[in-house]
């Protein structure tokens, strides 16, 4: 098990224990708008904002995170990356 001080010793690119983040901007917006022919334009970019699908982001963003995390770890699990558990 890993101990405090370990874990504070561990540097990762964010600080904290964090070691990725996603950070959705409005320019990101930009690129799915032009692949379904929506003007980019701050009335539309609004609109979207204002829907609930907008606001959910950010929970379905977590819960797809667990899954991605789950696939990477299980496949370094399948390669032999890791010490296992003693118990």
């Amino acid at each position: 098990m890993m101990t405090n001080k370990e874990f504070r010793s561990i540097k990762t690119q964010y600080g904290d224990g964090v070691f990725a983040q996603i950070r959705w901007s409005i320019w990101d917006l930009e690129e799915v708008f032009n692949y379904y022919n929506v003007k980019f334009t701050k009335e539309n970019v609004e609109k979207f904002l204002a829907t609930r699908v907008a606001r959910g982001i950010e929970d379905y963003s977590v819960e797809a995170g667990w899954d991605i995390l789950d696939d990477f770890v299980g496949s370094a699990v399948q390669d032999g990356v890791f010490e296992e558990r003693d118990d």
